[in-house]
C-alpha cells in the first residue's frame, strides 16, 4: 500500500525549496524529510527524483511516497469471525482509518488476548479490502505479515468504546501524534457517572497523575509535583433519577452488553457527561471522576465496586448490572460506561480540518429520558 501524495505547486509556493514546503505545508519533521530523501521515489518533482534543496516553480508536480512499513506478523481472526464484531469503519483515506471500536475489545495482543484484538481485526479488514499483496486474508493462526503496520494513535482501554485512529504510514502516525501533543487533535467523550452533580453544569479537574507502584496497570493521583500534568473538562448533559431500564439483548462476541436494571424509585442518580481532555493520560477520565466521588458505571478499577458497597444493594446506582451477591462484593459488568464520541483533527499531508462522530453507545438509549445528546 504505497499511495503517492501529489501537490501541484501554485504561485504562492513558487521559489520555495522542497524541504521548506514539506516542513511548512505537510508538517513533516526533519527526520521524516531525510527518510524520504534517501528512499527510491520518495520525493519526485515532475516524475524525477528531487533534492530537498531544489527550488519549486509554479505548475511543478511534487509527489511524495510515504513509507507504509510492516508490523510484526499479526494472527488473523478465527474462521467465521468478522471484523464488524470488533469495529466499524467511520472514515478512511490513503493515510489513515478512523473506526468505532466496540467495548470489550483490546487494542493490541497481550496476555489472554492473542488473536481477538483490534489489531487482529484490522489485519483481516485490510487484507479483505485488498491492501495485502495477495489480496486475501490469512487463515486463523497464520500471520498477516503483508498487512499494513498497525499504528494506533490514542488507543482506548479494552472496556471503553468509540473512536480510534489508525495511521497507515509513519508520516501520518507522526503527524497525528504531533496534533495529539499540541491539542489540535481533540476527542470528546461521553461518560455515565454515578451520582448527581447537584446543579453543577460544567467543571474542571486539574490533578497530576502517576503510576501506582503497588498495582500493575493502575494510575493514582500524584501526591507531589512529580506527577504528570492532567486536566479534565466536563459538562453535565443530563441527570437521570434511578429508574427501570429494560435490559439489552445479549450479543455473542466483543460487543457492548448491558444486562440489568437501574433502580426505579430509591436508586442513586446517574449523570451523563460530555468530557474533553488536556494532556490525555492513561485512565485520566476514570480516575479524575472517581476522585471527586463520581466513578463511572461499570469501572472495575476506580471506585465503582466501592461505590456500590457504600450504598448497599438497596441504593445501587445501577442495581442489577452487577452481581451484588458476589462473595467479594459487587462484581462489575463487562463494560465501562465511557465512549469516545467525536474527534476533530487535521488530515495528514493536506492539513484539512475534519470532524468524525461515532454512533451513540447502547447505554445512552437505555438510561431513558430525552437527553438531547
Amino acid at each position: 500500500m504505497k499511495e503517492k501524495i501529489q501537490i501541484r505547486i501554485g504561485w504562492e509556493d513558487e521559489g520555495r525549496t522542497v524541504a521548506h514546503l514539506l516542513k511548512e505545508k505537510l508538517k513533516l519533521s526533519r527526520r521524516q524529510i531525510s527518510s524520504l530523501k534517501f528512499r527510491p521515489s520518495g520525493i519526485l518533482c515532475n516524475g524525477v527524483q528531487a533534492r530537498t534543496n531544489a527550488v519549486l516553480r509554479q505548475g511543478d508536480l511534487l509527489e511524495i511516497t510515504p513509507e507504509a512499513g510492516r508490523a510484526d506478523p499479526i494472527a488473523a481472526l478465527h474462521p467465521g469471525v468478522e471484523y464488524q464484531r470488533f469495529f466499524m469503519p467511520l472514515f478512511e483515506n490513503d493515510n489513515l482509518l478512523v473506526i468505532n471500536k466496540r467495548a470489550g475489545v483490546a487494542c493490541h495482543p497481550a496476555h489472554g488476548h492473542y488473536d481477538d484484538t483490534l489489531a487482529n481485526a484490522l489485519a483481516a479488514y485490510w487484507c479483505r479490502s485488498g491492501e495485502c499483496t495477495d489480496g486475501a486474508a490469512p487463515a486463523f493462526g497464520e500471520k498477516a505479515g503483508r498487512s499494513p503496520a498497525i499504528r494506533i494513535v490514542g488507543r482506548l482501554d479494552k472496556d471503553t468504546s468509540g473512536i480510534v485512529l489508525i495511521a497507515k504510514n509513519k508520516e501520518s502516525a507522526a503527524d497525528l501524534q504531533r496534533q495529539q501533543q499540541n491539542g489540535e487533535l481533540q476527542k470528546t467523550y461521553l461518560a455515565l457517572a454515578c451520582g448527581d452533580f447537584a446543579g453543577v453544569e460544567t467543571g474542571r479537574i486539574s490533578l497530576p497523575l502517576q503510576k501506582d507502584p503497588h498495582h500493575l496497570n493502575k494510575m493514582r493521583i500524584a501526591a507531589d509535583e512529580q506527577g504528570m500534568e492532567a486536566e479534565t473538562l466536563y459538562r453535565v448533559i443530563a441527570t437521570v433519577p434511578g429508574r427501570t431500564i429494560e435490559p439489552a439483548s445479549t450479543e455473542i462476541g466483543p460487543a457492548l452488553e448491558i444486562e440489568g436494571r437501574v433502580k426505579q424509585e430509591t436508586g442513586d442518580s446517574l449523570s451523563l457527561l460530555e468530557v474533553k481532555l488536556r494532556h490525555g493520560r492513561t485512565h485520566q477520565i476514570r480516575l479524575h471522576l472517581s476522585h471527586i466521588g463520581h466513578p463511572l458505571v461499570g469501572d472495575p478499577i476506580y471506585g465503582w465496586v466501592e461505590h456500590q458497597k457504600d450504598r448497599g444493594a438497596g441504593e445501587s446506582c445501577m442495581d442489577g448490572a452487577a452481581d451484588t451477591n458476589h462473595a467479594d462484593g459487587p462484581k462489575p459488568p463487562s463494560w465501562t460506561a465511557l465512549h469516545a464520541w467525536k474527534v476533530t483533527f487535521r488530515l495528514p499531508f493536506t492539513q484539512k480540518m475534519i470532524s468524525v462522530e461515532a454512533p451513540l453507545p447502547e447505554w445512552v438509549d437505555r438510561i431513558g429520558g430525552d437527553l438531547h445528546v
